[in-house]
């Protein structure tokens, strides 16, 4: 997780090593969250997409059929827990830092 706060503003990013990230587990983080103080517009999940992460993650019948694995509530469960403590470790180790950005034109 990184997070980025400006005085009035806040962004978080969630980078997580599993296949996806549906609506619904997006939604559940972000209803974790909203007790640290986070809207579903300051918040960013993303996956890696990588098959060698955990499956069963996804209630969802078309993901069960393409995947071809079940879902697991247990191990859902363990992983929004993690996705929560990985960011409150974010936020206490947040510290201050200049941010800046570059853009240029390229031809071709």
């Amino acid at each position: 997780a990184m997070y980025l706060k400006t005085p009035g503003q806040q962004l978080l990013f969630i980078g997580l090593d599993i296949i996806g990230v549906t609506k619904a587990m997006h939604t559940d983080v972000i209803h974790r969250l909203t007790s640290r103080g986070f809207t579903s517009s300051e918040v960013i999940v993303s996956a890696t997409h990588t098959h060698a992460g955990p499956g069963g993650l996804s209630d969802n019948l078309l993901w069960k059929l393409i995947a071809m694995d079940s879902f697991h509530k247990d191990l859902y469960q363990r992983i929004l827990d993690q996705i929560v403590a990985t960011v409150d470790e974010a936020i206490a180790a947040a510290a201050e830092a200049e941010l800046h950005t570059l853009s240029f034109d390229t031809r071709g």
